[in-house]
């Protein structure tokens, strides 16, 4: 059994929201969770083509979340 704290298929949260949720969640389970990763991670000049969410502040690349999420994620 798993429980998916974030999927942006499954989930109803969008937006800021949905990008709170995904940061909270993953400082709360640090070590404690498995990134699972779907599809490919452009990484060409530091991944500014694949760019999943705006923030007021700036934008934040695939790149840099699963780089981010996978440093907090735990070990098989």
């Amino acid at each position: 059994m798993i429980n998916l704290l974030y999927s942006n298929t499954f989930m109803a949260a969008q937006g800021t929201d949905a990008l709170e949720l995904l940061f909270s969640s993953a400082k709360k389970y640090k070590g404690d969770f498995i990134l699972v990763v779907e599809g490919a991670i452009l990484t060409k000049d530091n991944g500014v083509y694949n760019v999943v969410a705006r923030t007021k502040r700036r934008v934040i690349t695939a790149l840099e979340a699963v780089t981010t999420l996978g440093d907090m994620a735990g070990c098989l």
